[in-house]
């Protein structure tokens, strides 16, 4: 695999464009609603708390406080039922990073309750569909990489 597949997929040319099309409305949403700022990255962020994700690779960065309770709870409102059952954990006590950790740690493990028997059930189908040989060794280029050989 291609260590910067990523980032060619995200830096090609017209991408930006195509991306800002496919989610200015809901970037928009969340703006309107307090959420996340959408602010030029040459200006120094005035808030620590604050996460940042530069869009464009220059000027533009989203901005979002994920120490703000009201910015979690609103967020937490938008899972799907199953997690929102763990609303109260996921959000957690205020500003308390412990608990904010705490709540990311179980959607974490969560959301892998959800993707995992997805994930088992594509491997097996690539297993048969690809073949015993190729199979393992794609698996062991995999585990490498996980471990960071």
């Amino acid at each position: 695999e291609d260590p910067n597949k990523v980032k060619k997929l995200v830096e090609s040319p017209g991408m930006m464009n195509l991306w800002e099309n496919m989610y200015s409305d809901t970037l928009g949403e969340l703006q309107t609603l307090g959420l996340l700022g959408i602010v030029d990255a040459r200006r120094e962020s005035d808030n620590s708390d604050t996460d940042t994700t530069n869009l464009d690779g220059g000027g533009t960065q989203l901005e979002c406080s994920f120490t703000d309770v009201t910015v979690r709870k609103r967020l937490v409102q938008n899972l799907p039922p199953r997690l929102r059952l763990h609303a109260d954990q996921i959000v957690g006590a205020g500003d308390d990073s412990d608990s904010i950790r705490q709540g990311s740690l179980l959607l974490r493990k969560e959301l892998a309750n959800i993707v995992a028997p997805a994930a088992k059930s594509q491997s097996v189908k690539g297993f048969f569909t690809a073949g015993v040989a190729k199979s393992w060794k794609y698996a062991m280029a995999k585990f490498a990489k996980g471990s960071g050989k």
